[in-house]
């Protein structure tokens, strides 16, 4: 007996969100959490998280309440995957995410091999930036 494995491309939580995102513009109205979910298949708690970021960000509006759910706040012909990404990833200073080796001796090693990390990093984020900004939403909808 053989399973068939479904290849996931892309980090979860911005597949979650673009899902997401569609499903509410293809509805043009309130859709509640547990529809939105069982609609991608995601977990409520894990949903919440991402529809939560993409709140934050002014994409979609949260409505409290027995009728509430969420609703596309911005058109999806408006709505850039780089736009879905940064509300997801807000931009940081990579420095908090790269280790530092406890060894005094290793300082000046580490904080060389940082730098060079940190710009590699940030020309990685230009580059992908670059490349989902020329996307939108409706692009992704109207393309299947």
């Amino acid at each position: 007996m053989t399973t068939q494995r479904t290849e996931q491309i892309g980090p979860s939580k911005f597949r979650a969100a673009v899902h997401a995102l569609a499903f509410l513009a293809n509805r043009g109205t309130v859709v509640s959490s547990a529809t939105l979910a069982a609609h991608i298949q995601s977990h409520a708690t894990f949903l919440r998280r991402v529809m939560s970021a993409l709140t934050q960000a002014g994409l979609v509006e949260a409505r409290e309440g027995r009728d509430g759910g969420y609703l596309l706040k911005v058109p999806a012909h408006l709505i850039t995957l780089a736009d879905v990404h940064l509300a997801l990833e807000p931009p940081h200073e990579c420095e908090e995410h790269i280790g530092h080796l406890p060894s005094k001796a290793c300082e000046q090693v580490v904080h060389d091999l940082d730098e060079q990390i940190i710009e590699v990093l940030k020309k990685t984020q230009v580059t992908v930036l670059d490349t989902l900004q020329m996307y939108t939403l409706e692009d992704l909808m109207t393309q299947g």
